[in-house]
């Protein structure tokens, strides 16, 4: 419902990016559908899944453009979201938010009211922001502290496969 009162029934979409380093994979890009009737506040909620939300405004050339974000994600120790920063560095204004959790990207209008984006602009924004993605990842990847990452995941990976074994081996040894 707007501030008249009204429901809005427009379709609209928003890109949710979400991170992927912990899975030591790139960060995520999809495009997220407020339902019909769905009031705003609750579709960015759903979308970046917490009660709790904060915003990003950027200007553009092409607009305005917000990014929604847990507000408590740094509390939360959410891994960062290399993307969604990306999209919030302001060089001229010297701001770089480190961004944490899922963030969501939708325009808004120049009274900050959210349009969303339409289908076919949706699509090609996410495509395009799951490139960046990729290439922020293998950027990341290919630097020492992303092979340091690696090794420990590798590390944590193979400390589980072996304490499950060990877990086996004494339920085998008990049964038998």
């Amino acid at each position: 419902m707007n501030e008249s009162g009204v429901i809005d029934l427009r379709p609209m979409r928003g890109v949710l990016i979400t991170p992927g380093l912990a899975a030591n994979e790139p960060d995520r890009v999809e495009v997220h559908d407020k339902e019909p009737g769905e009031a705003t506040d609750a579709w960015i909620r759903r979308a970046v899944g917490c009660d709790l939300f904060d915003v990003v405004v950027v200007d553009s050339p092409a607009g305005r453009i917000d990014i929604w974000v847990d507000a408590i994600g740094l509390l939360k120790e959410l891994e960062p979201n290399m993307v969604a920063s990306l999209i919030g560095t302001n060089p001229e204004a010297g701001t770089a938010p480190i961004l944490v959790g899922r963030a969501f990207i939708v325009p808004t209008q120049a009274d900050g009211e959210t349009r969303g984006f339409n289908h076919e602009i949706a699509a090609v924004v996410a495509h395009e922001l799951a490139s960046v993605a990729e290439s922020l990842f293998s950027a990341w990847a290919a630097s020492p502290q992303g092979q340091v990452a690696a090794m420990m995941m590798q590390a944590a990976h193979e400390r589980e496969q072996n304490e499950g074994q060990a877990l086996g081996q004494e339920a085998s040894d008990a049964a038998g």
